[in-house]
Formats: C-alpha cells, sequence, structure tokens
C-alpha cells in the first residue's frame, strides 16, 4: 500500500478501513481485502477483527501504527479481555494478530451468551457535526459500540442506530457520513441517562487501559469481600441471597435491566444473577461484570489494583483437649443429675457415645464420679 488514512482516536478499524476504500475508490470488497492484506482474506467481525499483523505489514513504511496499538485502542479487545487470566487474554490476542482460522468471538464466550452486541453500529450525531468542521469528515467510535453502552458521553444525548449492520457475515465497508440517515433512530429515550453515564465511564476506562488480568476466582472473591462489607453476606462469605437480588433491581430497576439485556426474575432460584455471584466455572460477559461493579460502588481502578481478595471463608474446628474434657465431664455431671439412683449399665444406655467417650479419655474421673450400683456421689 501506498497510503492509509491518518487513524483518529477511539476510532473502530472498520472506519478507518470504510476510509481507505472512499479514499482508493475500491468498490470491488474482495478487490479491498486483497490491497490491504496482500491476500485474500474474510473480515466478519466489526469488533474483533483478525489478520491484523498482515495488514500492519503492508501500511506504508511510514506508517506508525503497529499491531498493538492496532488491537488495544482500534477494536473492543480491551474491555471483552478485561476479566480474562493472562493466559486466555494472549491466546486472544494472537488469534486476532495471526488470524488463521480464528474466531476471537468464540473464544470470548460472545457465541454462547445470551447477551447481543449490538446490530446495527452506532454513532452521535453531535460528533458527527464536530468532526466534519474539524477534520472535513467523521468516525465510528469504538466507546460507541460496546454493548449497554445508549448515550455519548461527551454530548450526553442517545446515541443513533446506523443502518449498517455490525454483526452480518457481508461486512460492507461504510463511512459513517455516507449513511442513509432518514434511517437512523434513538436506541433509548433520555430516562436512564445518569445511571447509563456511569456505565459508560466503566467502560471508557477498561477502553483505555491496560489493567491487571485477574481471572474469574478473583472476581467471584471480591465480590463476596464488597458484599460483606456491605452486610449482604456473612462473616463466612454466605450470600444474602434475596436480599442482595432485590438491592440489585432496586438499584437499577427491571426496567433498565430489561434495555440492558439482564432483567432479574426474582421469582427464579436459578437466574443469571444468582449463577453469577455464585459460580466461578464459566466465564462471565462483561456488561455484568461492570453492573455488579456499579452496584457496588467501588472505584474501578482500586478494583484491579486489588491484589488479593477472600471471598468464601472456610472455618475448621481445632480441638481443645481441656475445653473438650470439661464440656463432657458437665454434660455427663448434667446426666446423672437427671437420672439418679441408676445402675452403671442403665447410665450406659442413657449416655451411649459420652459414656464410651469418658470411659476410653479419662476413665479415672469417669469410674470415680460414677456409681456402680445405686448410690450417688456428686462431689
Amino acid at each position: 500500500m501506498n497510503c492509509f488514512p491518518t487513524v483518529y482516536e477511539d476510532e473502530l478499524l472498520y472506519s478507518c478501513i470504510s476510509r481507505y476504500r472512499r479514499m482508493t475508490g475500491i468498490v470491488n470488497k474482495k478487490a479491498l481485502m486483497k490491497d490491504l492484506y496482500n491476500e485474500k482474506v474474510s473480515l466478519n467481525s466489526v469488533y474483533f477483527p483478525v489478520h491484523c499483523e498482515q495488514l500492519i505489514n503492508n501500511l506504508p513504511i511510514n506508517s506508525k501504527l503497529t499491531v498493538d496499538k492496532l488491537i488495544k485502542e482500534h477494536t473492543l479487545f480491551r474491555v471483552f479481555s478485561s476479566t480474562l487470566t493472562e493466559e486466555k487474554t494472549l491466546l486472544i490476542y494472537n488469534g486476532m494478530r495471526k488470524g488463521k482460522r480464528f474466531s476471537p468471538y468464540v473464544k470470548f464466550g460472545l457465541a454462547s451468551s445470551k447477551i447481543e452486541m449490538p446490530n446495527n453500529l452506532l454513532y452521535c450525531p453531535k460528533c458527527l457535526e464536530e468532526d466534519i468542521n474539524k477534520y472535513g469528515e467523521s468516525y465510528w467510535r469504538v466507546l460507541h459500540q460496546v454493548v449497554g453502552v445508549f448515550y455519548c458521553k461527551k454530548h450526553q444525548i442517545p446515541l443513533l442506530k446506523s443502518n449498517i449492520c455490525s454483526n452480518d457475515s457481508r461486512i460492507d465497508f461504510v463511512c459513517l457520513e455516507d449513511i442513509d440517515f432518514s434511517k437512523s433512530k434513538p436506541v433509548i429515550d433520555g430516562e436512564f441517562i445518569n445511571v447509563n453515564l456511569k456505565y459508560i465511564e466503566l467502560a471508557e476506562y477498561l477502553l483505555k487501559n491496560h489493567v491487571p488480568k485477574k481471572g474469574k476466582e478473583f472476581f467471584r472473591n471480591i465480590y463476596i469481600d464488597l458484599l460483606r462489607k456491605k452486610g449482604f453476606a456473612s462473616k463466612n462469605g454466605s450470600l444474602y441471597i434475596k436480599e442482595l437480588e432485590q438491592a440489585f433491581v432496586d438499584f437499577y430497576s427491571n426496567k433498565y435491566l430489561k434495555i440492558m439485556q439482564n432483567e432479574v426474575d426474582l421469582e427464579d432460584d436459578n437466574n443469571w444473577f444468582r449463577r453469577f455471584i455464585r459460580s466461578s466455572s464459566r466465564q462471565k460477559h462483561i456488561l455484568r461484570h461492570l453492573l455488579m461493579i456499579q452496584f457496588l460502588g467501588i472505584d474501578i481502578e482500586d478494583l484491579f489494583e486489588t491484589e488479593e481478595a477472600t471471598g468464601k471463608k472456610e472455618y475448621s474446628y481445632i480441638p481443645n483437649p481441656r475445653l473438650d474434657l470439661e464440656i463432657q465431664r458437665e454434660r455427663w455431671l448434667q446426666v446423672l443429675r437427671d437420672n439418679p439412683n441408676l445402675k452403671k449399665c442403665e447410665y450406659k444406655k442413657i449416655g451411649k457415645g459420652l459414656y464410651s467417650w469418658l470411659y476410653k479419655n479419662d476413665n479415672e474421673w469417669f469410674e470415680k464420679i460414677t456409681p456402680k450400683k445405686n448410690k450417688v456421689d456428686m462431689q
């Protein structure tokens, strides 16, 4: 390639390719891919493109765009890898870098998730207007495509849903200012702006920062630790689940949670919220993590900087021979008081295991205190 457009801050790779297509005038999609990648490749994900290294190697020699910058700043990789282990993050990163027979969408667990990615690309009309005044063109922003983001953080207005499909296997590359604006419509009204803007702040932090890798077990434990502080879990980490899920629903409202594809059915003992907070066996969707983080009110930077989390505490009984002996003696004396003037064999039937325990572990005292016939010495 002899040229490639300057990549804007927070610009989706899809948007860069769309502007390149317009710049070069290449109409045929296969020819476009051949020009970009030096061979025929298939790009079927707007959010998680593959073959990134191949594209970078084909850019003009003076290009400052690197594979690392491309994947981390111009795709949704950072957001969706933020709660994964280092090992799995690296696996997906290398898959996006190389791209041979690899599906990040599947590896992130999105293919089997009930939470759907946006079907169409979203944009802010005021950002569009400002871009054209400043650059003479506009672009598709990464943050606006994060699942659960419904407003523009900068202008605090609802995003508009375009007519450009984002999850179609036959992706077409269209610049933002070239879409059919008559088909655009708001994705939400202004009812939930405050709660959603806070969610957007959390998502933006993940998008712009490299966070320490923790993994599933850490998040389950840190949530239990925080819930314990808020009175929703016992000292050992047992959850007061009914009170907790009701507080969660009250915090957001099920109307908002339904829009976020995470309505909580309080009548279902196996609803997603209970599975999310109780189990660490499966990878959890980032949207649910962000909902939980927002509900708990913890600073997201502090959360990821936390090195250890306790979670449930296992209390084991450590025997105290002296204490055990005193307790068992008192129990046996109570048997004698409650049942005076019995024979020794009758006490054995009443005392059962206690009789045998004292006979074995405290025989001298047991023989002294236990009547052999009818006389009971209660000294």
